[in-house]
């Protein structure tokens, strides 16, 4: 075979190698994006101070592969399940953004959840809630913001006493940011709901 036909199966299977990668990646990454959505989904359904582990744990199961040690709960808890933007990363095609949900359980009823995205995954923007009383401390919200007013990390403690844009940042994730190019570096392109809370702390 000539070297001129020999280079060009080279370099049509060279095309064809990079197409497949890039195809790979869309998918996983898509694939991946879809169940942070979902994992948050579910995680917002759990009812602090009510839901049982077992409930946790046969609604979780389907995101087994995500969690620590990808054997999903134990027989005392569940730990943390966290999704990240691995292949951009590996590429260099973002920073190591990430969606995660950590739980904790007392006597077998949970009694806290955090949810939260972030680098690596955690945490530019972390949103916990916690089992208490009416009359519990209030924790003003945590907000970190640049010269001009943006937003780049905050801090969000769910309570009795929160507020209706407090408990809203919950349902704001922009899941994007764990396909986009680039990824997202502040809080409030991560969680645009952020941008509404007037923090307790500047």
């Amino acid at each position: 075979m000539p070297r001129s036909s020999t280079k060009f199966l080279f370099l049509v299977s060279a095309l064809f190698v990079v197409i497949a990668v890039v195809v790979g990646i869309i998918v996983d990454s898509e694939r991946r994006r879809k169940d942070a959505e979902n994992l948050c989904t579910t995680a917002k359904s759990f009812v602090v101070g009510a839901t049982t582990l077992a409930t946790v744990k046969r609604d979780l199961e389907r995101f087994n592969r995500y969690s620590n040690g990808g054997v999903g709960c134990s027989a005392t808890g569940c730990g943390s399940y966290d999704i990240t933007n691995r292949w951009l990363k590996s590429f260099h095609l973002a920073p190591g953004n990430g969606f995660g949900v950590s739980l904790w359980f007392n006597n077998g009823i949970l009694q806290r959840k955090a949810i939260y995205m972030g680098a690596g995954p955690c945490c530019v923007v972390y949103v916990t809630d916690t089992d208490s009383p009416p009359n519990a401390r209030i924790w003003p919200p945590k907000i970190d913001r640049d010269r001009t007013g943006v937003a780049l990390k905050a801090l969000i403690h769910i309570t009795p006493q929160s507020t209706n844009q407090e408990r809203a940042v919950l349902d704001s994730f922009n899941f994007r940011c764990l396909t986009k190019i680039g990824g997202c570096p502040t809080a409030e392109e991560m969680a645009p709901g952020v941008s509404k809370i007037v923090s307790g702390s500047q």
